[in-house]
């Protein structure tokens, strides 16, 4: 449940069906497919990867809260290929929903020397 200040949602079926990970699809029986092809995870898999978790948020919705995050960290974290959607929470004020808040993890490519 959500503290004094927020209200926490947790997933919501069919919120953000199309910020899954990179390779990975929500299909009609709400499972997960992977669509890479072999040789995609063949080339993942010499990569190194970084993870940072942000939150973002914006007056309009969580979409906004999602674009607003990744939009903002890849102006200053170079070679972002994922994100997870990892917590929706929101701000009310007067009994009103003030500011909806996602926790996002973003997935960077580790640069080789």
């Amino acid at each position: 449940m959500g503290s004094a200040s927020g209200v926490s949602s947790g997933a919501q079926p069919g919120f953000c069906e199309g910020y899954m990970r990179r390779g990975l699809r929500r299909v009609a029986n709400s499972s997960i497919k992977n669509d890479m092809s072999p040789e995609k995870e063949a080339a993942m898999s010499d990569r190194v990867y970084k993870k940072v978790e942000i939150v973002g948020t914006s007056k309009k919705g969580f979409d906004d809260a999602v674009n607003n995050a990744i939009e903002t960290a890849a102006k200053t974290i170079r070679n972002v290929d994922w994100f997870e959607v990892v917590e929706t929470t929101g701000h009310v004020v007067d009994g009103k929903v003030a500011h909806f808040q996602v926790t996002v993890k973003i997935g960077f490519r580790v640069e080789e020397d």
